[in-house]
């Protein structure tokens, strides 16, 4: 049985040549890590060879804070921690949403969502529910706290939101 031949992908090429730069090795030592030659890692580079899925695996495996996916081309984020500052990212912007939302609803009946927290430090989104902190619903005219929420009965009505959301995105998109 033959094996499936692979394209040669010129975004392949470049982030294997990307990665031997940014390590600050030569092509020579890069393939001993991987067992490799130096000529067949420079076919790869100069699009003579393709980088198969197995010679990613081979190099995640030598390299393991690369990812594979961004190796092969399927994402954009070289490292681990490059998605995982992403996937905060989204989070902290689907907060940020979820925020202007509320707001917007409680401006409308002349009160505001203030989040409180007692040391004064900031918080992001993953760390509201360890932290000494909460909401308070004031009147915009008297400055009066109408009703406060523990971070947890916050998030509870974050999700509440979600779901109604995506409901009402299910049915009429």
């Amino acid at each position: 049985m033959s094996r499936k031949k692979t394209e040669i992908n010129p975004i392949r090429a470049e982030r294997v040549k990307k990665l031997i730069e940014r390590e600050g090795i030569s092509q020579i030592d890069f393939g001993k890590k991987i067992y490799q030659t130096q000529q067949n890692i420079s076919r790869i580079i100069n699009l003579k060879t393709a980088l198969t899925e197995e010679t990613a695996l081979d190099i995640v495996a030598a390299f393991p804070e690369y990812r594979v996916e961004w190796l092969l081309g399927y994402d954009d984020y070289m490292t681990h921690y490059d998605k995982a500052d992403n996937i905060q990212y989204m989070k902290d912007l689907v907060a940020d949403s979820m925020w202007g939302v509320i707001e917007k609803s409680l401006s409308q009946k002349g009160k505001s969502l203030k989040f409180v927290h007692r040391s004064g430090q900031h918080v992001d989104s993953t760390e509201r529910l360890h932290a000494d902190c909460y909401y308070s619903v004031v009147d915009r005219k008297t400055g009066e706290e109408l009703k406060r929420l523990t971070a947890l009965e916050m998030v509870q009505f974050e999700q509440k939101l979600q779901e109604y959301c995506d409901f009402i995105s299910e049915k009429y998109l």
